[in-house]
């Protein structure tokens, strides 16, 4: 399915390639892991085959889209498509318009810079790389003047977090993605070890989809201020999980049943600004709504949590600087049922850290009339995790349509309890050429 998804991708570039408002590419690019740590019965190196749809964003423009995606011939559950944005928009006058699709929006700094997913549905493939998506519905903007902006969304569809890809085969997950972690394959029962077969209960695709959700937001923007409101009522972007299990013979079957729940949000945004700087503190309150589950399945409870973050930027051109900080007040993901055990790690997880700090640079440089270099470099550290990560992208693009990209990601943790322990693994490099028409 994903060959056929992919092989559209491309035609698609091809015939959009023609349409001045949107610009289409096609990359090369290799994928190496470089850890010490990773599995040396795993593959370390894989080639993509990938193309790209984007609208330039014109304000006049009636249709956007924003969709990628990879092909990996040697191990295709590498391969993806991301479409972070496809809409319609109609302009009902000078001060309103009228969107319908997906689409991007700034709901909450806080969501956006450390990449939450509370708001908007996040592009999980690559834990180190995480982007947004946007929600699906109907967008209704508002200048209200004076500064004044209102967004209101409503929705009768829900579209989950989009993660790595994964294979189960006679019960149990495959070696086949680094990028997927698997649960345990063992467990103690009796003092004896026994293998574990999974049995994924998938929900009917109008199960999860067929769900309605909708939100408001209010901005206030002047010279040196601007402050932001808003709150939304809808599904979580993560599914929650619940399991039981059953002794067969000399194995232990455990059925996992994933579930949608609902969560409400609420978030203040408020920062100063001066020349060459900015200063903020994000704010988001989130109360999920727990799922129901059998009375035989161990299930997840989730608590309220209040999310902070405050940051503060310099822009010293070329250069920008930025420092942020994350506390999560709360969140607790606890087990109820049959099996649960106080000392086990949930299945659910809900965030990877709750508190963390990051620095983060953007540098663009012009060498001579060829050479224009983009270059992003984030450093950050979660305190729950001991976990630390160091993200460095690179775009050299050379006067005309060709462009070369050289991105290295790097990981290190010192927890062994939990999934964030398989990240260290992924130390990554990653090198592409991209042709656009």
């Amino acid at each position: 399915m994903i060959n056929k998804l992919f092989l559209l991708l491309i035609g698609l570039s091809w015939m959009s390639a023609s349409q001045a408002e949107i610009s289409s590419q096609l990359e090369v690019s290799s994928l190496n892991f470089i850890s010490s740590d990773y599995a040396t019965d795993q593959e370390k190196s894989f080639v993509f085959v990938g193309a790209e749809i984007k609208s330039q964003n014109a304000e006049t423009d009636i249709f956007k889209i924003n969709l990628n995606g990879k092909y990996a011939s040697k191990n295709s559950v590498l391969s993806y498509l991301n479409l972070k944005e496809i809409y319609f928009t109609n302009h009902i006058n000078a001060t309103s318009s009228l969107h319908i699709g997906r689409k991007l929006q700034s709901w909450s700094v806080a969501d956006e810079k450390f990449n939450l997913g509370s708001y908007q549905t996040q592009f999980r493939w690559n834990p180190l790389d995480i982007e947004s998506q946007g929600l699906f519905g109907v967008f209704y903007e508002k200048n209200l003047g004076s500064g004044w902006n209102l967004n209101l969304f409503g929705t009768p569809f829900f579209i989950p977090d989009q993660g790595p890809n994964y294979e189960v085969k006679d019960g149990q997950f495959q070696a086949s993605n680094p990028y997927f972690t698997p649960p345990p394959q063992n467990i103690i029962f009796q003092n004896v070890i026994l293998p574990i077969d999974y049995n994924i209960i998938k929900p009917e695709v109008s199960e999860v989809v067929q769900q309605p959700g909708f939100g408001l937001k209010l901005d206030y923007l002047s010279e040196s201020f601007e402050a932001s409101l808003a709150g939304t009522y809808k599904p979580s972007n993560q599914f929650a999980f619940g399991y039981k299990g059953i002794l067969v013979t000399n194995r232990v079957r455990v059925d996992i049943q994933p579930k949608t729940y609902y969560e409400k949000l609420t978030s203040l945004d408020v920062a100063t600004k001066w020349k060459g700087g900015k200063a903020g503190l994000a704010a988001i309150y989130a109360e999920p709504v727990n799922p129901e589950y059998t009375a035989n399945y161990n299930y997840p409870v989730f608590a309220p949590n209040t999310t902070l973050v405050p940051y503060i930027r310099f822009e010293f051109e070329p250069i920008d600087i930025e420092i942020a900080a994350l506390n999560i007040d709360g969140g607790e993901v606890t087990e109820l049922g049959p099996d649960a055990n106080p000392n086990r790690q949930p299945l659910t997880q809900k965030y990877l850290y709750t508190r963390a700090y990051q620095i983060s640079a953007a540098l663009r440089s012009q060498w001579g009339d060829q050479l224009k270099v983009l270059s992003s470099l984030q450093y950050r550290e979660a305190e729950k995790n001991l976990l630390q990560t160091l993200k460095l992208k690179n775009i050299f693009d050379i006067q005309g349509p060709w462009k070369m990209t050289l991105d290295v990601f790097l990981v290190e943790t010192s927890d062994e309890s939990s999934t964030v322990s398989n990240y260290r693994n992924l130390d990554q490099v990653w090198a592409g050429a991209s042709y656009e028409f």
